[in-house]
């Protein structure tokens, strides 16, 4: 379900299949030891950490940047608003996959069968074959947690006149220079914001901003992994 691409210590790096039980644990561990997480919009994760081993002197101690990147085989595509609906009541409520019928069933909804056949082409759904219950895979949580949290930047205001616009009560006359900036201002600031809502800052410059989007995307991406019994469908006792 996973290709995973794992950086080391020393510098080389390793590319496996991971399975979604496999891909689950990693995550888990990764929460656990507190390590930086954050999903992406097409279903795979990114893991960072730090290792640190002694290095060439006594008592030195080095640190080494490592990484895991688990993208999925299957990368989650746009969605329709209808696919968007019919997953929500998945994951919200006890569905089953009907064979006779090539539909998922809940008490008072139904995904066609055509649909259905495309969610489970896109592994999307996978359904549990000894009880026949249909839920999200995990590529697909992750890549609906992401949709939630996209996050944008403002592009800095740059050379102006002070007297533009409407904060026309700017106390500077601009650069006193001579060149085509004579009179002119310059402003980096940015600011940033999120789909969720959560998030909306003034930033320093943009790069500020993109440190403060990256901060919150990781933070969210923690919440969700930590949430109660979110591998309890990933990992089996």
């Amino acid at each position: 379900m996973f290709t995973q691409s794992t950086s080391h210590a020393n510098g080389t790096a390793s590319t496996n299949a991971a399975n979604e039980m496999h891909a689950a644990s990693l995550l888990r561990r990764a929460v656990r030891r507190n390590f930086s997480v954050e999903a992406t919009r097409y279903g795979g994760v990114l893991i960072r950490w730090e290792a640190r081993g002694f290095g060439p002197m006594d008592g030195q101690i080095t640190r080494f940047p490592r990484s895991i990147t688990l993208s999925p085989l299957c990368p989650v595509r746009a969605l329709s608003d209808t696919q968007l609906r019919d997953l929500d009541v998945i994951n919200s409520y006890g569905t089953r996959f009907v064979p006779g019928t090539g539909r998922i069933e809940a008490d008072l909804f139904h995904v066609p069968p055509a649909t259905t056949a495309r969610l489970l082409c896109s592994v999307l759904v996978v359904v549990d074959p000894s009880v026949g219950r249909a839920r999200l895979s995990l590529p697909a949580r992750l890549a609906l947690h992401a949709r939630d949290h996209q996050t944008s930047t403002a592009q800095p205001r740059g050379w102006y006149h002070p007297a533009d616009g409407p904060r026309s009560f700017a106390r500077s006359a601009g650069l006193n220079k001579p060149g085509r900036r004579s009179g002119l201002m310059h402003d980096r600031s940015s600011s940033v914001s999120c789909a969720c809502g959560g998030l909306f800052a003034f930033a320093e410059d943009r790069e500020d901003a993109r440190r403060q989007a990256c901060a919150h995307r990781q933070e969210a991406t923690r919440d969700l992994l930590a949430s109660p019994g979110f591998f309890d469908d990933f990992i089996t006792p």
